[in-house]
């Protein structure tokens, strides 16, 4: 278990870098507590990196997570969504 949480945490440093540091301080730090938190223990980072959503599509999937059980709050889901979103739209603005 305490491996698992290592390399969720290094996991998430590595978004950290990988994603860049545009996005708002606040935004960032709690989306990415979010996903290690919320997201990473039951999906694979890689199926975070890998979607293709635009707000509405992260809206969709975040909603249907909490409708089957994850236990993001209404207030996390917000930053949530915000995070992702704005981390997609940078990272397509890089390429």
């Amino acid at each position: 278990m305490i491996r698992l949480l290592t390399t969720s945490f290094l996991f998430c440093l590595a978004m950290v870098f990988s994603f860049g540091f545009n996005l708002d301080a606040e935004i960032q730090e709690e989306g990415e507590r979010i996903i290690l938190q919320r997201c990473l223990m039951c999906h694979d980072s890689k199926r975070i990196e890998d979607a293709e959503y635009d707000h509405k599509g992260w809206k969709e999937t975040v909603e249907r997570m909490m409708s089957i059980g994850s236990r993001i709050t209404p207030a996390e889901k917000e930053i949530l969504i915000d995070y992702l979103t704005r981390d997609l739209e940078e990272t397509d603005s890089e390429d």
